[in-house]
């Protein structure tokens, strides 16, 4: 091979890399059916790849034409043997997703409901001076997911952009900050929109990298001149790690100069805080942004979830085992596809899965389990989503059955988390998993 490579062997190598890389993590499934899930994403993108070779005029061009074509064929083949192992098998397909972020092109149809979250958001673009967005609501309740399907969700005079701060924020350099903050944007615009992105340059970047982002956005402008730029960033308070360890708020005034210069960007602001419980420096930015709170699905599609995460999922519950799983999740996204990933798991292992439906006392059964395999999200509930001041509070609750001498702000912030609501003019749990979960943490 030449050396060094032609541009277009560069970035032909660079997405075959990464194609390979997809395909290793399907090898890596936890079952046959998802693995044959996982292959439609590297199967896509070398059928990307052999789109644009198609227009590119290079002496390389057919060797890596015919490359793409052998790794394409090497993958249906894999595929359709993966394919018919799962009909041998005669299991129910794992087809819940309990850990990551819900992606379109992974997940698919596994995304249900937050039509209302979509309709707002795009509601609000629209405007003729749209306002600054903020997305809140606890862990795992699907800020993130949402994030990765709005560009499916919105209409295409609409470019949604998404940057991970908690990605961006490993460095205290500020030009390592912006450069991973471009690469997010380049990296999302590609692979959702079908955008190319120049790079802002490099050297200009290292020098003086927030006004280098904000010509470059201005040229962004450029690659879609009648459209609005929706730029998600999630994890947003990852950002006060950054000004406090630096003692510096030059990244927060960029977003500022953005919000105030660049009219045609909208800023959404996604994460588990509200105003009132953040640093006094992020006023400024989010005095007058539009809150947008992302609660529990509505019960309808929690039920879609659970009875066809995927097309064609057999019907393995009864009426009452599905009003046990909202009674005991409560709606919430993350608990749902946990306790369905235990189900399927269970029914697979210790009897014929096909042929019998899972019942009210069944899922009664395996909520040990369920609280055993979720230990991760519990834990990290316990330890940060709550202080201990918080937790003195809910074993109250669960020991005295009440919350009196409790300051009501402080119970507000319970109610503001979802943790606890007021029912009857008693005080008791949202979620039941979770109450067992603080249970056993007291008791």
């Amino acid at each position: 091979m030449p050396n060094p490579l032609p541009t277009e062997f560069d970035t032909a190598i660079a997405e075959l890399l990464e194609i390979s890389q997809d395909t290793h993590a399907a090898e890596q499934a936890s079952s046959a059916y998802r693995t044959v899930e996982l292959l439609n994403r590297p199967r896509q993108r070398l059928k990307n790849l052999q789109n644009t070779l198609s227009f590119a005029r290079s002496p390389h061009t057919p060797t890596l034409g015919q490359t793409t074509q052998r790794w394409l064929s090497i993958l249906t083949t894999a595929q359709n043997n993966y394919q018919e192992q799962v009909r041998d098998q005669a299991e129910i397909p794992q087809a819940y997703i309990a850990g990551n972020a819900l992606s379109p092109e992974d997940a698919k149809e596994r995304f249900k409901g937050r039509r209302d979250i979509f309709q707002a958001i795009e509601t609000f673009s629209l405007n003729e001076t749209p306002p600054v967005l903020l997305l809140y609501g606890g862990r795992r309740t699907g800020k993130t997911s949402s994030l990765k399907y709005l560009p499916r969700k919105v209409n295409s005079s609409l470019i949604p952009l998404l940057v991970d701060l908690q990605g961006t924020a490993i460095s205290n350099q500020m030009s390592s900050f912006a450069e991973t903050f471009a690469g997010q944007i380049q990296s999302f615009a590609r692979e959702n929109h079908r955008l190319s992105i120049p790079s802002p340059p490099q050297k200009a970047l290292e020098q003086d990298p927030f006004p280098t982002l904000l010509h470059w956005f201005t040229e962004i402008e450029s690659l879609g001149p009648h459209k609005r730029f929706i730029l998600c960033l999630d994890e947003f308070e990852r950002l006060s790690q950054v000004i406090n360890s630096t003692n510096n708020e030059v990244p927060l005034n960029f977003l500022r100069t953005l919000i105030q210069h660049h009219k045609r960007w909208i800023l959404l602001f996604s994460g588990s805080h509200t105003l009132e419980e953040l640093e006094p420096y992020w006023s400024d930015a989010l005095i007058n942004a539009q809150s947008l709170r992302m609660t529990y699905l509505e019960e309808n599609d929690a039920k879609e979830l659970i009875r066809h995460p995927v097309a064609d999922f057999p019907d393995i519950y009864t009426e009452e085992a599905v009003e046990r799983l909202l009674y005991w999740t409560t709606c919430q996204p993350y608990l749902l596809q946990l306790f369905g990933t235990v189900i399927v798991d269970h029914f697979n292992e210790y009897s014929e899965p096909l042929k019998q439906r899972a019942t009210m006392q069944d899922i009664d059964d395996l909520v040990p389990k369920v609280l055993e395999r979720g230990k991760p999200y519990f834990s990290e509930f316990w330890r940060r989503t709550i202080n201990q001041e918080q937790q003195k509070m809910l074993a109250q609750l669960i020991l005295k059955k009440h919350l009196n001498e409790i300051p009501k702000h402080q119970i507000s912030t319970l109610i503001n988390k979802e943790i606890i609501c007021k029912t009857n003019n008693h005080y008791q749990f949202q979620v039941p998993l979770i109450e067992l979960y603080c249970r056993q943490q007291i008791e």
